[in-house]
């Protein structure tokens, strides 16, 4: 039976409800203790102006320098190295707003980490991503 315990001191906020016009995508989908996290932020409304990433505790968890990929659709890409156990939140802001947001959830390498939330539906954030795959397909 594996156990996953989360820090539950200051609980990563659970309101990620950003705007629709970003899509956020973690990989690897569920990840384990030691592994690189990869975040891809994707707009077709304007470009991402920072990746903030936080642990459980609220504290922020710094990344690879953002690398911006160019629009439309705008694109950023974030690379955490090897992630502790724990809930992580990612903002995606614009101009100080948070404009999109998502969390997940790194498992002990004994444990099985929570895929998060399934995005359910198609919005313009989906078809930012959708555009993203067809510039990297060219």
């Amino acid at each position: 039976m594996a156990l996953l315990v989360l820090v539950t001191a200051t609980p990563v906020r659970a309101d990620c409800e950003g705007s629709s016009d970003v899509s956020l995508l973690i990989s690897p989908r569920a990840p384990l203790a030691g592994d690189q996290v990869h975040v891809l932020a994707a707009s077709d409304v304007g470009g991402i102006g920072n990746l903030v990433t936080s642990d459980a505790s609220g504290e922020t968890v710094v990344g690879s320098p953002l690398e911006r990929l160019g629009g439309p659709p705008w694109s950023a890409l974030l690379t955490l190295g090897a992630v502790a156990p724990g809930r992580y939140r990612v903002e995606a802001m614009r101009d100080g707003n948070q404009v999109g947001c998502t969390s997940f959830t790194v498992a002990s390498e004994h444990g099985r980490a929570s895929l998060g939330p399934v995005r359910v539906g198609w919005d313009r954030g989906s078809e930012a991503l959708r555009g993203f795959r067809n510039d990297i397909e060219k």
